[in-house]
């Protein structure tokens, strides 16, 4: 007979158990382990060994500054873009257009941002 099965279940559920403890904190410590990146030679080559070599060695490399890209204006009633950002600090206009038939033509609606209807 097998001696892993003579044993009782709750002792071959502790040792499952036990294996899957060692088997997740082996997995955390590769993971953990090292920073993956490789730190270059140091020893002296011939193109090291040249006066421009060591003058390119010497000199300090500048690193780009990355520029930020201004956020857009946006209108705050229709969500466009806006061309004049000046123009969005002004308050908004409201205007109400009679709808009766001495009040037609109505004329700019369609230039309007927004328009509705009562």
């Amino acid at each position: 007979m097998d001696p892993e099965l003579a044993r009782p279940s709750h002792q071959r559920r502790a040792s499952v158990k036990v294996a899957v403890a060692v088997l997740l904190a082996s997995l955390v410590a590769a993971a953990c382990g090292g920073s993956g990146t490789l730190t270059p030679s140091t020893a002296p080559t011939q193109a090291q060994g040249s006066p421009a070599a060591a003058q390119r060695a010497t000199s300090p490399t500048v690193a780009a500054t990355p520029t930020a890209t201004p956020k857009p204006v946006i209108w705050p009633l229709t969500g466009m873009v806006a061309t004049d950002p000046s123009a969005v600090k002004r308050r908004p206009l409201n205007v109400r257009m009679p709808n009766d038939p001495s009040g037609r033509p109505q004329v700019g609606l369609a230039k309007a941002d927004l328009s509705s209807s009562r």
